[in-house]
């Protein structure tokens, strides 16, 4: 004999799943930072790109594809705490570091353990430089957000369904 399934067990059924599947299925994304055409640096002055990576995320991987038109850089990469002791002139530890880029340069690095925090590409040049760069992020994430709401409505319709049962008996 077949039962049927009433509106709030489906809302109850519908919502559990969709968040199962969005705290324990990783999605991949990636973010581009587009070359906005060739950047000149000179001496006593620096460049910087920043980016995020968020919570939840692994296997985060930074492809950084640099072409030095003319000059001579040097290349940070600095989580934030590094980056404002830097500012500061202090002493700080970089994730990655090449001096005396005259060329074409391509990078990717893999961050392991992962990192949830911003992040930043310093160049500095040693002299009047111009370059041109590609910047691409890509990682793998939970969607928590979502799947924590989706979660709270299945919780709240499921106890209201369970309550409205249970005092019916």
């Amino acid at each position: 004999m077949s039962r049927k399934i009433t509106r709030q067990e489906f809302i109850i059924l519908f919502f559990s799943i969709t968040s199962i599947v969005l705290l324990l299925v990783p999605f991949p994304k990636t973010i581009i930072y587009p070359a906005e055409g060739i950047t000149d640096v000179t001496p006593g002055n620096y460049s910087w790109d920043e980016f995020v990576l968020p919570w939840r995320s692994y296997d985060q991987q930074i492809d950084l594809n640099l072409t030095l038109v003319y000059g001579n850089l040097s290349l940070f990469i600095l989580d934030r705490e590094a980056y404002f002791k830097w500012t500061l002139d202090r002493d700080f530890q970089t994730y990655y570091q090449i001096e005396n880029i005259t060329d074409t340069l391509i990078l990717s690095i893999q961050f392991n353990p992962p990192i949830t925090q911003s992040m930043y590409i310093i160049y500095i040049p040693s002299e009047d430089s111009s370059f041109h760069r590609e910047l691409r992020i890509n990682y793998t994430f939970f969607h928590s957000n979502y799947g924590f709401f989706f979660l709270s409505i299945a919780l709240i319709v499921g106890g209201r369904y369970g309550y409205v049962k249970i005092k019916n008996r």
